[in-house]
């Protein structure tokens, strides 16, 4: 409990309202800097690697297929 002379802390809504007002200069402020460049740049940065990935992939799978086939190829040649 209280003690006795101790009030409450109350809060007005034009505090919580001069808060809020100050939080959204705030957010746009951050909006503007140069944070929203960097999060460009590294979704830059990750689809680049995708493409890599997909490229890496394919190559994989043509030289797999290759491979498989000249295997093949030996194999019959020897009557295997």
């Amino acid at each position: 409990m209280n003690a006795p002379g101790d009030s409450p802390a109350v809060i007005t809504l034009r505090e919580v309202y001069d808060i809020v007002q100050e939080m959204r200069q705030e957010v746009a402020l951050l909006k503007t800097t140069e944070l929203t460049k960097d999060v460009d740049d590294h979704e830059t940065r990750l689809r680049s690697l995708e493409k890599w990935v997909w490229r890496a992939g394919g190559i994989a799978a043509a030289i797999g297929a290759a491979g498989g086939a000249v295997v093949s190829q030996v194999f019959t040649a020897l009557g295997g």
